[in-house]
């Protein structure tokens, strides 16, 4: 993971900030995550990290996402997780391994966001961990501005669809003017 992050940082042109509460990626690099190749992380106020992987979700990329997060230590492991669109008729049960898993690595307080990722809320629970259902991108964001606290890493994940981005826009709050992030 931490190779993951030097090779983002360095295809978009900056640093790595995790630790860096005083900076922020420019909001407009949020296009390049494909040739980036995934997250983008942000330092927020508080000694809080995010990481936004809105952009799109699998089994494997998620519990890629989860280990390479829970790798990074921090003080408590959050997670917004949206539905994994697309899935066909095994979806359920790869919602309810998502949500097994999270809960293994230590996420909690949790979100399933999407009405399939009522599995993935309802598994991480009965593995142990402080997990919540919600319907959608709104309530997730509300739910992530109420929980998110300082220490915290914040994984966002969840396929397009979902409109996880919405959290991501909310948790930076006033660092988005316009829907561009200006690094301070």
């Amino acid at each position: 993971m931490r190779r993951r992050l030097d090779d983002t940082a360095r295809a978009l042109g900056g640093e790595v900030i995790a630790g860096d509460p005083g900076r922020v990626w420019d909001r407009a690099a949020i296009d390049s995550r494909a040739v980036a190749g995934g997250e983008l992380f942000f330092a927020l106020e508080g000694e809080r990290t995010l990481i936004d992987d809105s952009y799109n979700s699998n089994p494997d990329a998620l519990a890629r996402a989860l280990a390479g997060a829970a790798e990074l230590g921090a003080g408590r492991l959050v997670a917004v997780l949206g539905d994994m669109l697309e899935l066909g008729p095994e979806a359920p049960r790869f919602h309810r391994e998502a949500g097994e898993r999270a809960a293994r690595l230590g996420f909690s307080p949790l979100a399933g966001v999407g009405e399939l990722a009522r599995e993935l809320a309802a598994a991480a629970r009965e593995a142990g961990a402080e997990a919540e259902w919600l319907p959608d991108a709104a309530a997730a964001a509300d739910w992530a501005e109420a929980t998110v606290r300082p220490g915290d890493l914040v994984l966002v994940k969840g396929s397009r669809g979902v409109g996880l981005d919405a959290v991501v826009e909310r948790l930076l709050g006033d660092r988005v003017e316009g829907g561009v992030g200006r690094a301070h």
